[in-house]
């Protein structure tokens, strides 16, 4: 993909999160959630040699249809996002058989489904990966919603526990360091 088509989507994806973040009254859906995903697959994406472009803009649209409408397509996200993936791709003439493999990231980045190819997995530990990275976003969410600090820090702790689970065994290693240092911050002695 060009440099300027490449930016072009970029543009695309921060006006959807911009809008997300208007609806929802998040403080910054790109910051904290998609701008992490992407560098974070493309960091696994150069240790584990998978293929750059794929799992870059398998990162970058992989939430593609929470940020469309995220109440419509909070459980089906991955299906409907893999469409809209396709879509977007199609009206920039993406070649065929990158696409197929850049919907299969976006369609499989959910812990729950199968991951066939080494930029599924980059793209599925990445998006688990940003839940462990960014524990301030997690506990200001909890706090919108009315939970005590105690609430919030056990709903953050279960849920970055679950991330690093779902992870693969490669990723777990490569960030085991952090995951266990960010891990002590809510132990209570």
């Amino acid at each position: 993909m060009d440099k300027e088509t490449k930016t072009e989507l970029y543009e695309l994806v921060k006006e959807k999160c911009r809008g997300f973040d208007e609806k929802f009254g998040h403080t910054d859906v790109w910051r904290y959630h998609i701008e992490p995903v992407v560098k974070n697959a493309m960091l696994l994406a150069s240790k584990f040699g998978a293929d750059l472009e794929i799992v870059e803009i398998g990162a970058l649209l992989h939430d593609i249809a929470s940020l469309e409408d995220f109440g419509k397509y909070a459980e089906e996200h991955h299906i409907i996002g893999s469409i809209m993936a396709e879509e977007i791709l199609t009206k920039y003439n993406y070649p065929k058989d990158k696409l197929e493999r850049v919907k299969k990231c976006v369609l499989n980045h959910r812990a729950s489904s199968p991951k066939n190819s080494i930029e599924e997995i980059c793209v599925a530990d990445a998006d688990a990966v940003s839940h462990i990275v960014n524990v301030p976003e997690l506990l200001m969410w909890r706090a919108m919603i009315g939970e005590t600090v105690e609430q919030g820090s056990n709903f953050v702790k279960n849920k970055i526990t679950k991330s690093f689970n779902k992870m693969s065994k490669q990723s777990q290693e490569f960030y085991r360091e952090k995951f266990n240092a960010i891990l002590q911050v809510f132990e209570q002695e």
